[in-house]
C-alpha cells in the first residue's frame, strides 16, 4: 500500500547556513498541484503551521504548491511545444 501523505524540505536559497522547514502534504493535495516536486524546484506553498507536540517538532502542513514565476510559464510553453510537434504543427 502506497502513503497517503509525503514529507519533504523546503530551505533558503542563501548560502551558508540556510532556514530548513520539513513540510507535510496529502497524497490527494500534491496530486491536485498537478507539480512533479524535485530538488532545487523555487515554489510557493501554503497551508498551516503544526506543532507535534510530544517533541516541540515545528512543521507545516501544506495544501498547494505551485511554481515561482517564470517556471510556471516555461512548464506551460514546454507543455505546449511538446503537444503542438506531437500534432505535427510545430
Amino acid at each position: 500500500m502506497y502513503p497517503t501523505y509525503l514529507f519533504f524540505k523546503i530551505k533558503d536559497k542563501e548560502e551558508g547556513n540556510p532556514a530548513v522547514l520539513t513540510c507535510i502534504m496529502w497524497k490527494r493535495d500534491y496530486n491536485l498541484c498537478g507539480l512533479k516536486l524535485e530538488i532545487g524546484l523555487e515554489i510557493i506553498i501554503s497551508g498551516k503551521p503544526n506543532i507535534y507536540k510530544p517533541s516541540g517538532r515545528f512543521s507545516f502542513n501544506t495544501k498547494t504548491v505551485e511554481l515561482v514565476g517564470e517556471g510556471v510559464l516555461k512548464i506551460a510553453y514546454e507543455k505546449l511545444k511538446a503537444k503542438l510537434q506531437k500534432e505535427g504543427l510545430f
